[in-house]
């Protein structure tokens, strides 16, 4: 500390612990580096956190905040370990006697964010996950989170050896302008079930699951599922090289609607009937993956090239999706090289691919003594369409789009990665995705580039295309410039930027940044923000493990 005081002049921290410090001391009450700046959504505020040493594994951090503008909050964090196990809380309570956008006074509002685990057992454990908020835009308004789904969970899970048992709850809070509370659903209870035996069957490894849900809606569709799956695969690796895998799995599903909602439609836009139904299907397959790699040197040997073609074929009957059966967890569907080597590409249980069905493609990577390049392709075909694939999913024919990935890894100093997704009907860029990160000593370059279709499969997702590009310049000895800005080009409109000054030496970081909000959220309009930002570094906090980054690897985001 100082190094602050010998660069500022004056004490920007003070307690009287400081004065004498003693190395057996790990931990100390105290007041810690306040955050200071105004903003036109707040106006001038000033958050004093004080940190309180309970025990040797007990804290408590309170940090009230005043803002001209928008009333008082008071933020916690409290954090507790113990053997094999931890919770930690993060609420916030605010005042704000000033009239909303509704005219209303008086106006209170709280949130709640953490975590916990809890050994019970050598094999037992249970645990919660908590996101909350009483308002929608009070998170945004206040910069406490720019998350807009919230997911809790309470589960008790068991481990012994290779398998598994959970049971778990789910509490779903949306806060998007058409997330309606009635129709969201939550879960009671998920049940999970992996047994793997210790060794082989029949030269192959086996996996047996049991996978049960139960969803419940205040406006809509209430469902229940009960799934059991058997897997057997066998890889082989023939003497010239061939990696070939047999796999064979059977699944059945059982599912228990009841709607409560007349205008309910399912996926192709049919009525669900308002009386109880079970819906019953099979669902078998054999699949084989074959691949062949085949690696060279280049003469000096300083250089080896891999080229690996891969096949898969898979046999399965059609008919896997009945009508009455509801999308809940399936609706996420991206075709893109993660997934076109799976052979159920789909997420979640409620779609599946069907019918007999061939995956190809090719991977090649080029390995340098600083790094590597590899490219990735890949394509689907089938014997006729499958109707669980709308338009614009990339998937709705008889062929997939050409699906691929470029990487280029040259660690420390840079990396890229360009994903592609091409309608080889017309060869249209469906999706279009570029990544480059750059690093020298203390200077960082980000850049994003996102383009992206509305896919038919994921309802309300539309069409995207963006920019974003964050950069950090060293300057001297211990100071740097920062900057950061995400651009909507589909719109041609600023999304954010943000940029400033900051210091950082080996036990604090200062920062003086200038940030613009250009879009509106409800009550929450566009908004400027001149923050003063202080961070001691206590080696507690993940922040603090390296010392040569400046700033949060992505300025933009919020815990």
């Amino acid at each position: 500390h100082d190094a602050v005081l010998k660069v500022f002049g004056v004490p920007v921290l003070y307690t009287p612990y400081f004065s004498h410090p003693d190395p057996t001391i790990k931990r100390k009450s105290g007041i810690l580096a306040p955050d200071v700046g105004n903003s036109t959504l707040l106006g001038t505020f000033v958050q004093a956190p004080f940190y309180i040493s309970l025990t040797d594994s007990r804290d408590l951090t309170l940090a009230p905040m005043y803002t001209a503008d928008a009333g008082v909050m008071l933020q916690a964090e409290y954090r507790e370990r113990w053997n094999k196990g931890g919770m930690w809380l993060q609420p916030s309570v605010t005042y704000d006697a000033n009239s909303d956008t509704t005219g209303q006074k008086h106006q209170y509002y709280s949130s709640i964010f953490g975590s916990g685990r809890i050994p019970i057992t050598n094999v037992w454990n249970a645990g919660f996950d908590v996101q909350l908020t009483s308002n929608d835009t009070y998170l945004k308004r206040y910069d406490i989170s720019s998350n807009d789904r919230l997911v809790s969970d309470l589960f008790i899970e068991g481990v012994s050896g290779r398998s598994r048992l959970a049971i778990t709850g789910y509490y779903f809070q949306g806060l998007r302008t058409n997330d309606d509370p009635a129709s969201t659903p939550f879960v009671l209870p998920l049940v999970e079930y992996t047994y793997i035996p210790r060794g082989d069957i029949l030269g192959g490894q086996f996996r047996f699951d049991i996978n049960t849900s139960a969803l419940h809606r205040d406006l809509g569709v209430d469902s229940a599922r009960a799934t059991a799956e058997m897997r057997w695969r066998l890889p082989i690796i023939t003497g010239n090289g061939q990696l070939i895998t047999v796999q064979a799995n059977a699944r059945g599903d059982v599912y228990r609607t009841q709607n409560n909602d007349p205008a309910a439609t399912d996926l192709h836009g049919n009525l669900i009937p308002l009386n109880t139904r079970y819906i019953y299907r099979g669902l078998p397959y054999i699949a084989v993956d074959w691949r062949w790699p085949f690696v060279s040197q280049s003469p000096s040997r300083k250089t080896s090239f891999v080229v690996e073609p891969i096949a898969q074929l898979i046999a399965a009957p059609y008919g896997g999706n009945p009508d009455g059966i509801p999308n809940d967890d399936s609706v996420n569907f991206e075709l893109d090289e993660t997934d076109i080597f799976r052979f159920n590409p789909l997420p979640g249980y409620d779609r599946v691919e069907t019918g007999p069905r061939a995956n190809v493609g090719l991977r090649t990577e080029t390995f340098f003594p600083t790094g590597s390049v590899e490219v990735l392709l890949g394509q689907s075909f089938r014997l006729k369409p499958e109707k669980v694939f709308g338009p614009g999913s990339g998937f709705s024919g008889k062929h997939s789009d050409i699906v691929g990935r470029l990487s280029l890894k040259f660690p420390p100093y840079f990396s890229a990665t360009h994903r592609v997704d091409i309608d080889q009907s017309n060869g249209k860029v469906r999706r279009n995705e570029v990544y480059l990160d750059g690093n020298y000593g203390r200077t960082s370059l980000q850049l994003s580039y996102i383009r992206l279709a509305q896919q038919a499969v994921t309802p309300g997702l539309n069409s995207r295309e963006e920019v974003s590009a964050e950069g950090t310049l060293g300057l001297w000895e211990h100071w740097a410039a920062f900057a950061g800005a995400r651009r909507d080009l589909e719109r041609n409109q600023m999304l954010e930027t943000e940029y400033g000054l900051g210091y950082e030496d080996e036990c604090v970081r200062i920062s003086l940044s200038y940030r613009r909000k250009f879009i509106r959220d409800r009550d929450v309009p566009p908004s400027t923000a001149v923050i003063l930002r202080f961070k001691l570094k206590t080696g507690l906090s993940d922040d603090d493990q390296s010392s040569s980054d400046l700033f949060p690897r992505h300025i933009f985001s919020t815990p």
